[in-house]
């Protein structure tokens, strides 16, 4: 759901993706729960979500962009994350997007922390960069974030000591 400034009605509904299909970005949104939420910094209308099902889609929040039912289709899914080995990760678990808008940078349930380019029309293969163990071992990254310069990247894990 998309919420007014004061969070007392709700302006949109995001579309549920088909489960039945096996590629994520061949649906209209995610397949299973919403696990982020970044706000492009420039521009009001864009926004970021990633899930459970391990994608990172864009959405079109001005109403103007592809709607069915009164829901929001996913404008584009930006990339599907996965390990160092190449498998599929199956839990995107935050996301943050750099000062400028035009990279998000997502940590997942393996532990790996990857930085994704925002433009584009394909969906992205690879990410820009990775630390697939950025806190030691496969310990899933819970936050992460870029400084206000877009310089750096700050990460925690709930199994840090």
């Amino acid at each position: 759901k998309v919420l007014d400034r004061e969070a007392r009605s709700t302006i949109y509904h995001f579309c549920k993706g088909d489960n039945y299909v096996t590629d994520a970005s061949n649906t209209k949104g995610h397949t299973a729960g919403v696990t982020g939420v970044a706000f492009h910094p420039l521009l009001k209308d864009i926004c970021w979500t990633c899930g459970l099902d391990g994608s990172i889609r864009q959405w079109d929040l001005s109403g103007k962009g592809r709607m069915q039912f009164g829901k929001l289709i996913c404008q584009k899914v930006l990339a599907k994350c996965k390990n160092e080995k190449g498998q599929r990760t199956q839990i995107v678990s935050c996301l943050g997007a750099h000062p400028s808008g035009r990279k998000l940078v997502v940590g997942t349930a393996c532990g790996s922390i990857q930085i994704w380019n925002c433009f584009g029309g394909m969906v992205s293969s690879r990410p820009l960069g990775a630390v697939y163990s950025a806190h030691g071992g496969t310990k899933p990254v819970t936050f992460v974030a870029f400084s206000t310069n877009g310089e750096r990247i700050v990460s925690r894990s709930d199994l840090d000591d």
